[in-house]
């Protein structure tokens, strides 16, 4: 997860200019909204809009960083606080509050596209769902995303400029997320976000074995005179911010430089579990 910040004017700038009446129809339904005290306005009309956020995520799940495939239907326009219903979430692992239930959801910020992300169908409906995670008092009758921050999400939100970076909280040993953030909050933070998402689940995991076995790989003829300008393609390709799990790319790079055994033996065991599901 990379740290994409979309900001306000720039996004309705795009959004105007892909969908000229959008955004009037979505004043227009978060008035009903608001005035029902509930999600009341019919009309998905946000799909009208997810090519903006395909395009500024680069064809890449805004949680997870897998590169979404060009048929839509993998793909969601994902409602960061979910628009018409809040789930309580718990943790046999994290303990502590997080939040109660709510039958509403965020009502009044379903139509906001500064709610909106771009996630793929695992990590949108089989994991995420209605769960919005919090450390302050839930206040689903928000009416601007900037006073909803006084809840303190747990959850990292990649697009939003005034978030954290996620890198700064979630790294990776490997092809494991693992909690780098320095403080206690940042910690529960990644924490969170990790388990909420299903960051480790296998089809992430097989994913960053290929990559990790590639990048030591053409890491190691870097260092060769004959092969250093194909393999710094390939270096540069596999870090850039558009690519797959560019994350977890960044990370195996940086500890290469820094832990050269421990990245060969990590490159290893993930060439190894990338072989076996090949076969």
């Amino acid at each position: 997860m990379l740290h994409t910040p979309f900001e306000a004017i720039r996004l309705e700038a795009e959004i105007e200019a892909a969908k000229p009446s959008w955004l009037r129809r979505a004043r227009e339904k978060t008035e009903q909204n608001r005035a029902a005290g509930d999600y009341v306005s019919s009309g998905n009309i946000w799909s009208e809009i997810k090519k903006v956020f395909v395009a500024h995520q680069r064809k890449k799940c805004a949680f997870c960083e897998r590169q979404l495939g060009s048929d839509g239907i993998e793909w969601d326009v994902e409602h960061f606080r979910p628009k018409h219903r809040v789930d309580e979430w718990s943790s046999p692992t994290v303990t502590g509050s997080t939040g109660a239930s709510d039958a509403r959801g965020y009502y009044a910020l379903a139509l906001d596209p500064r709610n909106y992300l771009v996630a793929c169908k695992p990590c949108n409906s089989t994991h995420k769902g209605n769960f919005f995670p919090i450390a302050a008092a839930r206040m689903v009758a928000v009416v601007d995303v900037d006073e909803a921050r006084a809840e303190r999400p747990y959850l990292l939100n990649p697009l939003d400029p005034e978030d954290e970076a996620p890198e700064g909280l979630i790294g990776f040993r490997g092809v494991n997320p693992r909690l780098v953030a320095g403080s206690a909050q940042g910690r529960r933070r990644a924490e969170i976000t990790i388990e909420v998402l299903g960051l480790t689940r296998a089809d992430l995991e097989l994913e960053r074995c290929r990559l990790v076995a590639d990048m030591w790989i053409a890491l190691l003829q870097r260092e060769n005179p004959e092969g250093r300008e194909a393999a710094e393609i390939v270096v540069r390709s596999k870090t850039a911010l558009g690519s797959p799990h560019a994350s977890c790319a960044r990370c195996f790079q940086a500890l290469f430089h820094t832990d050269r055994a421990a990245a060969r033996e990590l490159a290893q065991l993930a060439a190894e579990f990338a072989d076996s599901h090949s076969r």
